[in-house]
């Protein structure tokens, strides 16, 4: 009987050992993920930066969206006597987005 025991330790630790490997495995795969997600995110961006790279140095009689549509929410806004409540609803957006677009835009 004591033999019949002793094997079934060791079958037990064995069973142990192969099932804290594969743990180990798997957390190691987990922790590689996480590092290469990490160093692949982009970087945030900065509304105090403002036109970048090719198209702050760029030559055309054609403004870019970004001044059409700043343009656009400072005359709604001179409409509506600076009102953002109803320079929101004019435009069909969120009162936070006009916020935020004016923020980005730099208007005052």
């Amino acid at each position: 009987m004591a033999k019949k025991t002793t094997a079934r330790k060791k079958a037990t630790k064995k069973v142990a050992k192969k099932a804290t490997k594969k743990v180990a495995k798997k957390a190691t795969k987990k922790v590689a993920k996480k590092a290469a997600k990490k160093t692949t995110r982009k970087k945030k961006w900065d509304w105090k930066e403002g036109i970048t790279g090719k198209s702050k140095n760029r030559k055309s009689p054609f403004d870019t969206m970004d001044e059409v549509e700043a343009a656009h929410i400072r005359s709604v806004l001179t409409a509506y006597g600076h009102d953002i409540q109803q320079t929101a609803l004019a435009l069909g957006i969120a009162r936070s987005t006009v916020y935020r677009k004016m923020k980005r835009y730099k208007i005052q």
